[in-house]
């Protein structure tokens, strides 16, 4: 226990003696608190018959059953995707996401325009470091990423 190891609360034993960030902590007892509730099978070992599920699965299924307007039969598949076929994180995003939790066309706009920004500056460090191209098509395509990027910029100011 851990105030018998001398930690005043169980964030500063996490901290200090697991070496957990806060936010990983809390998925951790939200996702053990979600399967005390919903599946507790899944806590008793010895049932368990398919693959024990990532705590990242739970606390994204955890998260997709508190969002009031997932369509209930997604949460399901999502259920038994997570609870039954152990599915990956990165694959029940790539399924789910945009069901479960949906982006507003301008939050999902601002991300893209971010990751065309990221993409466009690592592109343009990478070849001014290579040379992997001659650089006369370098410089062609430093000058078409100047121009992606202004339109970038502008649509953003839009």
């Amino acid at each position: 226990h851990w105030k018998a190891w001398g930690y005043e609360t169980f964030e500063a034993y996490a901290k200090n003696e697991l070496r957990l960030r806060q936010d990983t902590v809390d998925k951790l007892t939200g996702s053990f608190v979600f399967l005390q509730k919903r599946a507790p099978e899944v806590l008793d070992r010895e049932s368990m018959k398919g693959p024990v599920p990532s705590y990242q699965a739970i606390d994204y299924l955890r998260r997709a059953e508190e969002q009031e307007d997932a369509p209930k039969d997604v949460v399901r598949a999502l259920y038994t995707k997570v609870m039954d076929e152990g599915t990956s994180l990165p694959k029940l995003k790539k399924e789910f996401e945009s069901t479960v939790f949906p982006l507003a066309p301008q939050d999902k706009k601002a991300r893209d325009q971010a990751g065309i920004r990221n993409v466009a500056s690592r592109l343009r460090a990478l070849l001014g470091e290579s040379d992997a191209v001659p650089k006369r098509l370098a410089a062609r395509v430093n000058e078409v990423l100047d121009e992606l990027l202004t339109a970038v910029e502008q649509e953003k100011a839009a």
